[in-house]
């Protein structure tokens, strides 16, 4: 037996896609923030990092000169 889908029914179901995609979008949002922050923590210390090796490198260097 065929059954069809009524207006109610298609509203209904648009309606909870409409929701679950909000939802989603949210949860995705969220997501790449917090992947943002981390990254650019990462870069940070690895700047810092570097700026601190560099810096004692060039105090070596002139130590010897």
């Amino acid at each position: 037996m065929v059954e069809l889908a009524t207006k109610a029914d298609l509203l209904a179901t648009e309606q909870k896609l409409q929701t679950e995609l909000r939802t989603t979008e949210q949860r995705l949002q969220t997501a790449i923030e917090t992947l943002k922050e981390t990254v650019t923590l990462r870069l940070t210390v690895r700047l810092g990092a570097m700026l601190v090796i560099a810096i004692g490198a060039l105090a070596t260097i002139l130590k010897l000169v």
